[in-house]
Parts: structure tokens; sequence; C-alpha cells
């Protein structure tokens, strides 16, 4: 037989753990009491619609509310949807709840353990990427620098090597033009001791 089980538990109070089941037969006794009208078989996805209308990302005004009202006195504790408004706060559903069984709150705890480990487990794994992609970057930026003035050295050398060679060619036009002078001196020299 079909059955809908819903469990309310409190991220700050690891052993608190509040249970609701139902069945088809005790479905029809909630759906006449609370003038619900939806069937048993859509009413698990009608829940999760009003819960999620009750979360911070809803955009239903008003949102709904969930509300659990806990109670000392051996009556079933209350899981409620409410809309709250400017006039009074309408109540959609209404569930009694009963305390967990031991052995499921042992359950429920193991498994808070369990994921509270797998998250600590997958923290210290994003850690250690971060550390190593930091390390991989820095490493980087030195191969960078590194290259850089490997780079100007370089650039420093060719153009000191592109001075030297203009200044040689500077001074070889220089002597090519003293050559050239004395060669016309020379070859005026020449013409005047012809001449006489």
């Amino acid at each position: 037989e079909l059955s809908l089980s819903l469990k309310v538990s409190d991220s700050k109070r690891p052993l608190f753990l509040l249970v609701f089941e139902c069945g088809p037969d005790q479905y029809a006794e909630l759906r006449e009491k609370q003038r619900l009208k939806v069937e048993f078989s859509s009413f698990p996805v009608k829940l999760a619609g009003l819960l999620k209308e009750c979360s911070a990302e809803s955009h239903r005004e008003p949102r709904l509310e969930v509300w659990v009202e806990e109670v000392d006195d051996g009556a079933a504790n209350q899981f409620s949807i409410v809309e709250p408004n400017e006039f009074k706060t309408l109540r959609h559903l209404s569930l009694d709840m009963k305390e967990a069984e031991s052995a499921e709150v042992d359950q429920h705890v193991k498994g808070i353990v369990d994921r509270l480990t797998r998250e600590a487990a997958s923290a210290r794994s994003i850690a250690d990427q971060e550390k190593r992609k930091r390390a991989e970057s820095a490493d980087e930026i030195r191969k960078l620098q590194n290259e850089l003035l490997e780079s100007k050295r370089a650039s420093s050398e060719e153009v000191a090597r592109l001075q030297d060679k203009i200044e040689k060619l500077a001074n070889s036009q220089h002597e090519t033009e003293e050559l050239r002078k004395r060669l016309q001196g020379s070859q005026k020299q020449v013409c005047e001791t012809a001449h006489f």
C-alpha cells in the first residue's frame, strides 16, 4: 500500500526529528476534516509545491510560512503551512506529527554525521585544489617575469649592438671623408707640379 512519509528536523538540534506518515485511508480522513481538494495520488506533489512556496527563493506574495508547534503534554506536534496577511493567518494545511523512535533518530544523526564528513572532505579537496592553482599561478608569474627580463636583456644587447654598428659606420664614413680630402689634396699637388 502506498504511503506518504514526511520528516521535520532542525539543523541546530540534531536529535529533533518529527515524523508524519499517511496512507490512503488516513488521508481520506485528513481531506474531509481540512476540506482538501486534491486526491491522495497528487498530495505529495502538491505538498512539495507548497513547501517550495515557503522557501526564501519564492516570488509568491505573500509568501507561505511553515509553522512547527511543539507540545509537551503528550499531544501531537503540529506542522502547518500558513499564509499570513493583514487580516488573519490562513492555515492551508495542518499535520499531526509524532516524535521519531530512537532507532530512527539514531539513523537521522548518522546521516547528519555522514553528510558533514563528506562536506568536510569536499572542502579539504577544494582547498587543496585552490592551493595547487595558486602555486601553479605563482610559477607561471615567475616564468613570465623571467621571460620578460630575458626579453629586456636581449633587447638591450641588440640596442647596444646596433649603436656600436652605427658608431662604426659613422667612424668609417668620417675616415672615408678624410681620405677623400687627402686624395683631393694630393691630386691638386700633382696637377700643380705637372703645370710647372
